[in-house]
């Protein structure tokens, strides 16, 4: 079962301090044979190290856009200031479940969920660099087989969709 929850953010009032260059990650990055990338590094947010999943145009030789850097930059920068807003989110992604309901599961604490929560990984997309915007897509087990994707749009949160 996944979730989707939303960011939202403009990059241009952002103070960068966590920021990576491209030489940083691709000297961090594995490349598979599908032209995958998987690249470990540290979120103060979430205060673990992530895998950050690197899917990339298919070319001879693996490369990161300059949008894929925003996006990683981005997750890398989320600051406290998103906290609350992310926990409520990340509440409401789970109550929303229809397991939770159909099996009069006692649903837990706001703060007690964000606790248990683990990140997962993070996936960045080359073809959203066509969009409008700078994504990614944070993949989080809130419970056992509960699962909710946090699609980030330029740094911001701005909701959830429930995808079964």
């Amino acid at each position: 079962m996944l979730i989707y929850v939303f960011f939202d953010y403009d990059m241009k009032n952002k103070i960068r301090s966590n920021s990576m260059t491209r030489k940083e990650v691709m000297l961090n990055t594995v490349w598979d044979e599908f032209g995958m990338g998987t690249c470990r590094l540290f979120v103060d947010f979430f205060n673990q190290y992530i895998p950050f999943i690197l899917f990339q145009d298919h070319k001879p030789t693996p490369n990161i856009s300059s949008q894929m850097m925003q996006s990683i930059n981005a997750i890398l920068e989320l600051d406290e200031g998103e906290l609350e807003s992310f926990k409520s989110l990340l509440y409401d992604a789970y109550l929303s479940q229809s397991v939770i309901t159909q099996m009069n599961i006692v649903p837990w604490s706001k703060a007690d969920l964000y606790s248990a929560s683990k990140v997962k990984e993070i996936y960045i997309d080359q073809d959203n660099d066509h969009g409008k915007g700078i994504y990614a897509e944070i993949i989080i087990e809130c419970v056992p087989q509960i699962l909710v994707c946090i699609t980030v749009k330029e740094g911001k949160m701005i909701g959830f969709e429930e995808h079964l």
